[in-house]
């Protein structure tokens, strides 16, 4: 398992190593600027988080990891929880960074709150699917998949108003963020057990 995991950190490495700087120069940027809105830049956690298992699903169909990975003792339940662990810890990573850089910046815990809980949210459930759809149909499917649902987001809240959906938290904040994270997680482990059935099931 420990081995799984470093090989899908050194996989991976570069990507977050990349988004970490990116967003270091975002919010370098931002904090020069008197009216920028450093909250924005939690939307970068829900996009990396978004396309991160794609992306580690793309490596290992590209490098056969399928077929080489049948001959060691490692099960298919423990290959595909590193895939889940792995974008967790993408997700607490850049959430550390961004509650990091906002606290450097003077915000409050309720504004750091405000806007760090909801695209967290976003991005377990988001991941969850994505890595369901990339072990049910593959990478280059899944991207369609991601496609869809950032469509789905930005219509929905251009239909409902971003207005109604913010006053909609305002009336009562704590419960709101109770039931995201309740169901995000229900999501990413419903995502989990499934994503081992189809891998446990497919032919290599």
């Amino acid at each position: 398992m420990l081995g799984l995991m470093k090989k899908e950190i050194f996989m991976m490495k570069n990507s977050m190593v990349t988004a970490g700087i990116v967003m270091l120069i975002l919010t370098i940027a931002m904090i020069s600027s008197e009216n920028a809105e450093i909250g924005i830049l939690s939307g970068y956690i829900v996009a990396f988080t978004a396309i991160s298992p794609i992306t580690m699903i793309a490596y290992d169909e590209k490098n056969k990891w399928d077929r080489y990975s049948s001959a060691m003792p490692a099960t298919k339940r423990q290959q595909v929880l590193c895939k889940y662990l792995m974008v967790i810890l993408n997700i607490v990573i850049l959430t550390a960074i961004f509650i990091a850089l906002c606290a450097i910046k003077g915000e409050t815990l309720i504004y750091i709150k405000g806007v760090t809980i909801i695209p967290v949210v976003m991005a377990i459930t988001i991941s969850g699917i994505e890595l369901l759809m990339a072990y049910k149909f593959g990478a280059n499917k899944a991207r369609f998949v991601l496609i869809g649902i950032m469509f789905l987001i930005v219509f929905g809240a251009k239909i409902y108003g971003a207005m109604d959906m913010l006053s909609v938290i305002t009336r009562n904040p704590a419960m709101f963020y109770i039931g995201g994270i309740i169901v995000a997680f229900a999501v990413y482990i419903a995502s989990f057990c499934l994503s081992v059935h189809f891998y446990s099931n497919k032919d290599f």
